[in-house]
């Protein structure tokens, strides 16, 4: 895992955010100062001057951002899955007060349905064995259970598979499928916008169509399937 700061490996600043989509996976307060993690490195559009946002990155791979509102100590944590949560609570070297985990998102949801994962098991002084959580990542499950080891307690953690595994959290933007185009009087056409989902393109042409002054027709089109080439994504 690396070198150990105050019994945890280090957290390091992302300099280039990956492609992975992240979202909200919980809240906490904490009472922290700036300089345990730095600098905030993180800037977003019409975000409030008491909002600071850190985007990190852990030994383990584990990429996650923590967005603290230093008015009421409040702050979000935004990661890959829901199972991430914990994970990213256990990598800070402060103690957080009143977690809330948010349910799973409709894709997570969809991608696990019918799936197993990466269980995070643990072991009692009476040798009963229980599920703590479950990832999708290998590499999530098994840093996670060395950093509850690492606590003290007097429990064991192992990480086993359960089959089938699930699809890992997408790497990239949705796949585009839908195209919004706009056909001049002429009958030249201009590509406007893509979007995974055809329901808003729909609804935006729908809109510009309303608009008796322009001489123009809004409509969408499917795109051409792509296949993407195989990887040897790391669990």
């Amino acid at each position: 895992m690396g070198t150990w700061e105050r019994g945890l490996p280090s957290l390091t600043q992302v300099s280039t955010p990956s492609l992975a989509p992240l979202r909200e996976v919980g809240s906490a307060t904490f009472s922290l100062s700036v300089d345990q993690l730095g600098t905030p490195n993180f800037e977003g559009k019409d975000v409030e001057a008491s909002i600071k946002t850190w985007w990190l990155e852990a030994q383990c791979g584990l990429e996650f951002v923590l967005s603290q509102d230093f008015r009421t100590g409040n702050a979000r944590g935004i990661a890959e899955e829901t199972a991430e949560f914990e994970h990213v609570l256990a990598h800070l070297s402060f103690s957080a007060e009143e977690p809330f985990q948010m349910g799973p998102s409709s894709e997570e949801r969809t991608r696990r349905d019918g799936h197993g994962g990466w269980r995070v098991l643990r072991i009692d002084t009476h040798g009963g064995t229980f599920e703590v959580t479950s990832f999708s990542r290998e590499r999530s499950a098994r840093c996670f259970a060395n950093l509850l080891e690492h606590r003290g307690h007097k429990q064991g953690y192992f990480v086993e598979p359960q089959h089938p595994l699930p699809p890992l959290p997408s790497r990239g933007p949705d796949p585009m499928h839908w195209v919004l185009l706009r056909q001049d009087e002429n009958g030249v056409r201009y590509e406007i916008a893509r979007e995974p989902w055809r329901s808003q393109l729909e609804w935006l042409a729908e809109q510009s169509n309303k608009e008796p002054r322009h001489k123009q027709f809004w409509f969408v089109e499917s795109l051409p399937c792509v296949t993407l080439a195989a990887t040897s994504a790391d669990r």
